[in-house]
């Protein structure tokens, strides 16, 4: 629990207030692509919390379902 408790206050205040909104459900995301590449393209965010804040269930791509597929 310790070990956690350092790991979550090494963080940066980008990755804070990214964090503490997505976690907030009552906060609409209108466009998940968007949203993932705000997060992708934040220089204030190392990778490891890019890739922290991106693997959050919120900013998960929905996939396709079969039926929707075009074969062209």
């Amino acid at each position: 629990m310790i070990q956690s408790q350092q790991a979550d206050s090494a963080k940066s205040d980008r990755y804070t207030m990214y964090k503490t909104r997505l976690d907030d459900q009552n906060q609409k995301i209108a466009d998940v692509a968007i949203a993932r590449q705000t997060v992708e393209q934040d220089a204030g965010l190392t990778k490891v919390e890019s890739a922290l804040l991106l693997s959050h269930p919120r900013l998960q791509l929905t996939q396709q379902s079969p039926k929707d597929e075009i074969f062209l």
